[in-house]
Order: structure tokens, then sequence, then C-alpha cells
């Protein structure tokens, strides 16, 4: 009988039934040595998954067996990989993700079972509208969702759990763009005269000019306004963030950093809203002379009565009342902040000035949103200004424009 060679393995039939294949590889990088088994139902299947690793330790590409399944690696991931290195709104919003789309369909899975078929199917159910009558997600929601479920797999494959990622090969929904109704000239001033009065009047108003988002107005803070030089600066903002206290509460607000390094901006204050800012900062010091020491100085330009931060959400179902009460119809907090994109748009005509007002971290993400709403009447002006440029015969010119006479 001829002697096998160090390495070459063995295939066995088991008692109960099945093929073994088994071989020992030594690591070259740590010199430990390390046993392999692959089942098969035949001599053959056992043998060839045995080879098949071989291959793969040749060339490279060998992963490492595991037992691990879906929820084992996401819930590794999110505490080890992301949770340390993002901000408390980004974890909560993939731990959400994982916790209510993810884990519930795909945990129970092997990991290195997992295929493409597996998350497609998942993504098709969810855009199906439900039996119950609920709601289907929306294609954007499915993105979002394939984009937690594709970086925890290919940190999978950094860390030598994957080969490949199931995920690359899905097919996504089309993007479908989100469909927000600004405000028009006359129901932005229905709606400040309809406020005048209000507490948080400022506010609005600063958001209707710089269009800030909801957060970094809610985070403004005192110290952030130079009254001197007349800027305003975006320096932290404020959002409610899945986050488990002591006190049973199931989330928190929270201050942090802007959105994006370009999310951090100076923005010059208009002379008409440097005036109400000086009156809504009068106020506020008459509410901290009221509440005396009762008062919670966050240095917060909108805050409560007595200091606290206003909760994100309170703050969006109270426009919406003043919205209602002002008789206009229903719209969105975020549609303030594209109102006052437009607003600037039609005052420069720069899509780079828009950008820059905005924080959005590329041009391209600006002229997505407003490249829709340059009318026709804007463009047929831009293309009178060319009339003649390329012509150079001025009788050609003028053929266009004179009337061909009977």
């Amino acid at each position: 009988m001829t002697k096998r060679t160090n390495g070459e393995g063995n295939v066995y039939q088991r008692k109960d039934g099945r093929w073994e294949a088994r071989f020992f590889h030594t690591d070259p990088a740590t010199g430990n040595k390390k046993r392999y088994n692959y089942l098969g139902k035949s001599h053959e299947e056992a043998y060839n998954k045995m080879m098949a690793a071989k291959a793969q330790i040749i060339t490279g590409n060998f992963v490492e067996p595991t037992r691990m399944t879906v929820k084992e690696w996401m819930t590794y991931w999110l505490a080890e990989c992301i949770e340390p290195n993002v901000k408390p709104t980004t974890y909560s919003q993939y731990e959400t993700m994982t916790r209510v789309h993810i884990i519930p369909t795909l945990g129970s899975l092997a990991l290195q079972k997992i295929q493409t078929s597996d998350i497609q199917l998942m993504y098709n159910a969810k855009l199906k509208p439900r039996a119950d009558n609920g709601r289907s997600l929306a294609p954007r929601t499915i993105r979002h969702i394939h984009n937690v479920i594709s970086g925890a797999f290919e940190q999978a494959i950094k860390e030598g759990k994957l080969l490949k990622n199931p995920a690359d090969a899905v097919k996504l929904p089309k993007k479908v763009k989100p469909e927000i109704r600004p405000l028009k000239l006359d129901e932005v001033r229905q709606f400040l005269k309809s406020i005048e009065d209000h507490r948080l009047y400022a506010a609005f108003l600063l958001e209707l000019r710089l269009g800030l988002r909801r957060g970094e107005l809610l985070g403004l803070r005192w110290q952030d306004i130079d009254f001197e030089r007349r800027i305003l600066y975006i320096r932290q903002t404020l959002q409610r963030v899945q986050k488990p206290d002591d006190n049973g509460n199931r989330t928190q607000l929270v201050f942090q950093t802007p959105k994006t390094q370009r999310s951090k901006r100076p923005l010059p204050i208009p002379a008409d809203l440097m005036i109400d800012l000086h009156k809504h900062k009068l106020s506020v010091e008459q509410d901290k002379k009221i509440a005396g020491g009762k008062y919670l100085n966050y240095d917060l330009v909108f805050c409560s009565n007595d200091g606290r931060p206003l909760d994100p959400t309170s703050f969006t179902r109270m426009f919406e009342k003043l919205l209602d009460k002002a008789g206009l119809p229903k719209t969105t907090f975020h549609s303030l902040r594209h109102t006052a994109g437009l607003f600037i748009l039609d005052a420069t005509k720069s899509m780079k000035v828009v950008q820059e007002v905005l924080g959005h971290t590329t041009i391209q993400t600006t002229v997505d949103i407003y490249l829709d709403h340059i009318g026709v009447d804007e463009m047929a002006k831009a293309l009178a200004q060319m009339n003649g440029v390329l012509l150079t015969k001025k009788s050609s010119c003028e053929t266009l424009e004179k009337p061909v006479s009977s």
C-alpha cells in the first residue's frame, strides 16, 4: 500500500452512512497545523469538497469554515465595527435596519451558505404590498437595507469569513426621487404672517432663508452666531437616537457633529434675519429670568421656555399644526429647506451657491434635487442670450428674428 504524503488527506464512510474527507494543513504564517473535515452523501462528493478546499488554499482563496449564522455575524459587526466608529444616529439607523428587516428574514441562515437569491427574495417580498394591508417598503428603504447588508458582508470578506459578497449581484429597485412640495412665495408670506407672534417665529424665518437641516436648526447655539460679522456657524446638530437609558427610555436626545465635513459651514446672515434674531435673543433672556434657577442653559438659540432642547419630532408636529392654522396644504418640515434652496437658486442662478449654503457634500446632489425646478421660461431666457453667438453672419441672426414678408 502506498503511504499518503503529508496533507494528502483521506476519505472514509462514517457509521451514519455519510462520507467524510479530511486533511491537515500547516499555516505557513503561524506554523500551526489544523485538520479540515468535509462531509458528503457519497465518496465523490466528500472528496470533491476536500479537493476544492485544497485548491483554494493553493490560490490563496481559502475561507476558514465556520458555523456562524447571519444573525451572529450582524450582531458582532454592529457592536465591534459600526458602533465604535460612527455617529449615534448612523448606528441607530443600522441597528434598526438589522433588527427589523435583516435578522427576522436572514438571521437563521449560515453565514457561509447565504446566497444572492436569499437576499433578492427578501427585497422582492418587502417591495410587495403586505397581506395584512400594511405598507410595502419604498425602494429607497430597500437601498438603505442593502447598504447595511453589503457593508456587513464586505467586512466578513476582510476577516476571512466569506470569499465573495453575495449582495453584489442583487438587482436593486430603481431610485425614485421623493416628491417634496416646496412652498410658493405667497404661501411663505401667508405662513410667516400667521406665525409672526409665535415665540419660534425666528426659527422658521431662519429656516426659510438659510435652509438648515432640522437637526442643525435645533442644535444651533448662541456661541455659533457672530453678531458683529453677521455670520452663523453650523457646528453641532440635535438628534434623537435609539439609545436606552437607566430610566427605561429607548431613545435619547444627543448633540453630535454635523452630518458631513461639508456640513460644517459658515453662513452669512441677511440683515432682516439679524433683526429677528436680536428680538428672539431678548425673548430668550426674558425666559431665563422667569425660569430662574430652573432654566437649563444649553446655550440653544431655539429651545423650550426652560431651556430644554426641542424634540425634533415634536418640533415637526408643531410646524404641521402651524401650517394647518395658516390654512396651507400639508407638507414636510424638510420642504422648508427645499423652499430655501429654490429661493437661493432663483436669486443667484448658481447651483454652486445652493450647494455651499445647504451643505451638500457634492454638487451632483444639488443638481439632482434642483435641476427639475429650472422652468421652461428660464431656459428660454438663457438660450435667447445665445442669439448670434454661434452665427458668424449677422444676416443669419437677423433672418431668424425678422418676419417673412409676403
